[in-house]
């Protein structure tokens, strides 16, 4: 762990640039890190982009598990204000849980487009039903991280010439945590219908933490008149890192070049 307390590749991200700011949310028990190809990609267009630090995460676990859902928001809701400082349209992408918070703010701010990346639409009761039953006597239980997914990250960020971490994530998962993931999709889903900005959907059809159909349910609650969704044939849930990642940056780069 880093001096400040930060897991390297825990820290937030800002690049300069024009007046079409882009708005990057990581996912749950997640980093920055696995949003800042995308990033990186978005300033090579030339736009502004920040890449937020949601509350709880990058530190700890315990961190974490003192954490609300609002409190999630909040992280987004204060990037959003800070692009809103130095540009005139704001776009939010979001990955897994982010793309959840990406959705609300997009229903609940001035947003120029949303772009939600292999997005949860709800959990299951008997998940959310066994977090609440254990919480009381356990704190958190394993992460199904992938050894051979970061393992193909550092693969990739060695040949980047970038400092190599891995997929940055937490290895375990708070319980509490998961109650407050059920909550926020719940609040998500209600708000799906007042997002009508445009919207992009990405989701890769072989993730095994969230569901493809998860993208069809959004997809037909959300108010816009004017969203799409990409399927991916290749690679699991972070998108923004597995091997598709170019593809996803390409539909990125078009939806945005599209709606300005």
């Amino acid at each position: 762990m880093c001096l400040d307390g930060l897991l390297p590749g825990g820290e937030p991200f800002y690049v300069p640039g024009d007046e079409t700011g882009c708005l990057v949310v990581h996912g749950w028990t997640g980093a920055p890190q696995e949003v800042r190809w995308l990033g990186q990609h978005l300033a090579g267009q030339g736009y502004t982009v920040h890449g937020v630090r949601l509350a709880g995460h990058g530190t700890t676990p315990r961190d974490m598990g003192r954490t609300h859902w609002r409190d999630w928001y909040t992280s987004v809701l204060d990037g959003y204000h800070l692009l809103c400082q130095t540009c005139e349209r704001v776009f939010v992408l979001g990955l897994s849980m982010g793309a959840a918070l990406s959705l609300l703010l997009a229903a609940n701010e001035d947003v120029k487009g949303v772009v939600s990346m292999a997005s949860p639409y709800r959990l299951s009761g008997l998940q959310v039903r066994a977090a609440s039953l254990l919480r009381p006597v356990l704190f958190s239980v394993p992460s199904n991280n992938s050894v051979d997914f970061s393992r193909q990250v550092a693969d990739e960020q060695a040949r980047r010439g970038e400092r190599v971490t891995g997929h940055v994530a937490y290895g375990q998962r708070p319980l509490s945590s998961v109650v407050q993931l059920a909550t926020l999709l719940q609040e998500a889903r209600r708000a799906l219908p007042q997002v009508r900005v445009p919207a992009l959907l990405i989701h890769a059809r072989h993730d095994t933490l969230v569901a493809v159909d998860s993208m069809r349910h959004i997809y037909d609650a959300l108010g816009s008149d004017d969203k799409r969704t990409l399927t991916l044939e290749r690679g699991g849930h972070v998108v923004t890192e597995d091997v598709d990642h170019p593809v996803v940056f390409e539909a990125v780069t078009e939806f945005i070049a599209a709606h300005l």
